[in-house]
């Protein structure tokens, strides 16, 4: 009689957890992910798939492209997902996608703003003189997912542009990346240190 109540116990705090979190792996949480439709013509099932559920995280790989897919423990039993893609794609611009996401009563919705730390092309300058405001477009952010909920954000040129006075403005910058790690309390990436 003990025993049965300790198991229905068990199983109703299990099966609550699951449902207040929404999925009980990375794996089952990706899958879900992988059906919104803002995404799906680019997770298709010909990636090479490697999941790490000790650190809630999937990667997925094929040629050029990569795809990550990580689970973040928020405040509670609330819990943020981040999308990142990457393909150094041809004609000398590389597509990326970065999406941070909540499950809500079986929905996804999209807290990017709230959880990415907002930064500019100025601030790869730090102390030096920005570049021309005509410039600002010409960059992007790459993002890398780490194991240890840490995240580099490197700025590259959106393309080749072969402007010599593009690339000594960019050679200008005193920093290529910056390394942020997760913060649980605040549910947010925050800025540890900037990367030369």
């Amino acid at each position: 009689m003990k025993l049965s109540i300790l198991l229905c116990s068990f199983l109703v705090t299990f099966f609550g957890t699951v449902q207040a979190n929404g999925f009980s792996s990375i794996e089952d949480a990706f899958n879900a992910f992988a059906k919104l439709k803002k995404y799906e013509g680019i997770l298709q099932d010909n990636f090479e798939r490697k999941i790490d559920e000790k650190n809630s995280l999937v990667e997925l790989v094929k040629g050029n492209t990569t795809v990550q897919f990580a689970r973040y423990e928020g405040k509670g039993n609330e819990y943020i997902y981040v999308f990142n893609y990457f393909s150094d794609s041809s004609f000398n611009q590389p597509g990326i996608a970065l999406g941070c996401y909540k499950y809500i009563d079986n929905q996804w919705v999209e807290v990017t703003d709230m959880v990415m730390p907002m930064l500019t092309f100025n601030d790869f300058y730090g102390t030096q003189t920005a570049p021309p405001k005509s410039y600002k477009n010409t960059v992007q952010f790459r993002f890398v997912l780490h194991k240890s909920k840490v995240m580099h954000i490197v700025i590259e040129p959106k393309m080749n542009h072969e402007d010599p006075k593009f690339d000594r403005i960019f050679d200008q910058r005193k920093y290529a990346a910056v390394q942020t790690r997760w913060n649980k309390n605040e549910e947010r990436f925050e800025i540890a240190k900037w990367l030369k």
